[in-house]
């Protein structure tokens, strides 16, 4: 898989700037007095590479001073991504990137705007041959980012030790810092199989997506040709569609035929009479029509009168019955034991009214009711009112297609005495008007039909591409959950595999540093650190826990280069945080051990210390000038 080799670091701005020293393959140890710019190096570093530095940001209480307040400044390192050479240059200030490779100069954004713009993070991802996958917890997406692995690569100090993970930007928030995506960096970086098995996981989601998309469009021309009228869309073929098309221009070409005809023809004055019978016998049909429509619209009338009357009756009941609920709640007026003149509370034999006479209980009870059984009466008779919101606006929907007919048949029953009356005149005139209006009346109808037919045709056909497209999901998302099992199961075998190794590998680091260290693995749900079973708990000890942890990372990318971890490790010396000097040495020591029995420098550690407070056989890993408090990391330009 790939790997991160740092080449070389500038800084540059206005009044400070800095050049680091030509970094190499394996250890390398930039030192310093505390205070002194070590950790604005591995800062600066994390910075160049796309990462968010909380000290960098001016919005935050505690930053850099000289780097905030610096002007025009940017950092640039020269790095080799797989044995490709590269130099990246990173702005202050700048949501921007700039790539420059042999052949050309890039730019990428840096933080993701929304999910399908690609930025810096998948052009690194891309070039270490890790994919970009999604993520889905719940309703909350996201896409991996460089940061999430660099939380496992970055040895800050600022990180409190016993979480391993390096905090990330949003520390604490659900999706950043989640259990999930804690156990997806792990496995992303140990596993190769794993990379393929969340890949495959965020094309089934996308797929998912598309579909419901898609499912919502099928709805959508479902509920559109319902509207138009055309409410048989799984049922009709397109082919029947185009042979009504095909009907319907055949029809209006015999009419256009019969139009040419009569336009040619003699006089025939006794069709036409025979035509004004039938037209008056439509127009006395029309209004018979007319008349029930209007009969059915005042009934409609009244009954939505009806409705809305109960509607304000109950409303009035409501407003009551909550009347009623305050009352009793707050004078407590409402009871069987209370007289009815002078409110008093009074003894009442059991069976008996106030008054002495005997009376049934169950009976007695009927005239009063708790709060909660007003309630009861209340919900119910919101409920009603709900109700009878739903009947009127049925009333009203069956009114407006009342209307609507109506309106219609009128315009028919105008349109037909029309053409009697021009029927009239073409007997006295002895021509054929009357016939010839009639078919063009009839050829208007049809193109208005063809029209709507047509659109209905397109609809199909958009609908039809919906299905076939659902069709081409539905096998995709099969493919991809046989594939997904497979998947599912070789990451698994791998990745118990790997918590093996990683325990073996982390015990044989850890056992030795501390005294009482007896047994060191990590557990193979959450892959964190169990210590003596779990038994262990001096704080000393929890640097050189994460420590190793990270090395380990290390270690087994060398051994095993299939495993997508980048063989690079950035380590801030944590000598302020707890740890004793001998244990912190001894933690050092063990960075040689990481080649195995033959030595490789197929890995990349940039580390930085105090002064001499390493092994004293590193002091040839050691890189350009010591840092101190009189000649900082950053110098001011003259």
């Amino acid at each position: 898989m790939g790997r991160i080799k740092i080449e070389k670091l500038i800084y540059e701005g206005d009044q400070y700037y800095y050049e680091s020293p030509e970094f190499k393959d394996g250890i390398n140890i930039i030192e310093g007095e505390n205070g002194s710019g070590k950790s604005t190096l591995s800062n600066l570093i994390s910075f160049s590479l796309g990462n968010y530095v909380k000290e960098f940001d001016k919005r935050e209480s505690k930053v850099h001073k000289e780097i905030v307040n610096d002007t025009n400044n940017f950092v640039l390192i020269k790095i080799s991504i797989s044995g490709e050479k590269y130099k990246i240059k990173r702005f202050f200030e700048s949501n921007r990137i700039f790539i420059e490779d042999k052949e050309n100069i890039q730019d990428f954004l840096i933080y993701r705007p929304q999910s399908d713009v690609k930025v810096f993070s998948d052009w690194l991802l891309e070039k270490l041959d890790i994919p970009v996958v999604e993520f889905f917890q719940g309703t909350s997406q996201s896409k991996l980012n460089f940061s999430d692995l660099f939380r496992l690569i970055y040895y800050d100090q600022r990180t409190v030790p016993e979480k391993i993970y390096k905090d990330s930007r949003n520390d604490g928030n659900f999706i950043s810092d989640s259990e999930f995506m804690r156990k997806v960096i792990f496995q992303m970086l140990m596993g190769h199989e794993f990379s393929e098995y969340y890949y495959l996981i965020g094309e089934l989601n996308k797929s998912k997506k598309e579909k419901s998309k898609l499912k919502a469009r099928e709805e959508g021309f479902i509920e559109l040709a319902n509207e138009f009228g055309f409410g048989k869309l799984h049922e009709e073929t397109l082919d029947e569609i185009k042979n009504s098309i095909d009907k319907k221009l055949l029809q209006l070409q015999r009419l256009e035929i019969n139009e040419e005809e009569l336009l040619r023809s003699d006089k025939k004055p006794p069709e036409n009479i025979e035509k004004i019978r039938q037209l008056k016998k439509n127009l006395v049909d029309i209004e018979l029509f007319i008349e029930d429509k209007l009969n059915k619209i005042n009934r409609l009338f009244r009954e939505i009168k009806n409705i809305k009357d109960i509607r304000e009756n109950i409303i009035l009941e409501v407003i009551h019955i909550k009347k009623i609920i305050l009352t009793h709640e707050e004078l407590n007026l409402f009871s069987p034991d209370t007289c009815p003149y002078c409110l008093s509370k009074v003894e009442r034999k059991e069976g008996h009214c106030i008054c002495g006479k005997e009376v049934e209980e169950s009976e007695f009870e009927k005239f009063f009711y708790s709060t909660d059984e007003y309630l009861t009466i209340l919900k119910s008779k919101q409920k009603s009112v709900e109700t009878l919101d739903l009947a009127i606006q049925s009333c009203n929907d069956d009114l407006n297609m009342l209307e609507k007919e109506l309106e219609d048949y009128q315009k028919k029953k105008v349109s037909t005495q029309k053409l009697i009356n021009e029927g009239k005149e073409d007997i006295e005139r002895n021509t054929n008007v009357i016939q010839i209006k009639d078919i063009q009346q009839q050829k208007f109808n049809i193109k208005e039909n063809i029209i709507s037919l047509e659109q209905y045709y397109k609809v199909k056909q958009n609908f039809e591409k919906i299905k076939k497209q659902l069709t081409i999901i539905d096998n995709t998302l099969s493919g991809i959950n046989v594939d997904l099992k497979q998947r599912e199961r070789n990451a698994k075998d791998e990745i118990n595999m790997q918590v093996t190794k990683f325990s073996d590998i982390y015990n044989s680091l850890l056992v030795d540093i501390k005294h009482g260290i007896n047994r060191a693995r990590i557990d193979e749900d959450k892959y964190m650190p169990v210590i003596n079973d779990g038994e262990y708990k001096e704080a000393s000890v929890d640097v050189p826990i994460r420590l190793m942890y990270f090395l380990t990372l290390l270690k087994m990318s060398i051994e095993d280069i299939q495993i997508p971890f980048p063989r690079f490790l950035l380590i801030d010396t944590p000598e302020s945080l707890g740890i004793d000097p001998e244990n912190l040495e001894k933690s050092m020591s063990k960075f040689t051990t990481i080649m195995g029995e033959k030595e490789t420098d197929n890995f990349q550690i940039i580390l930085t210390s105090g002064i001499k407070k390493y092994p004293e056989e590193f002091s040839s890993f050691k890189r350009g000038r010591s840092l101190y408090k009189s000649e900082k990391l950053l110098l001011e330009k003259k």
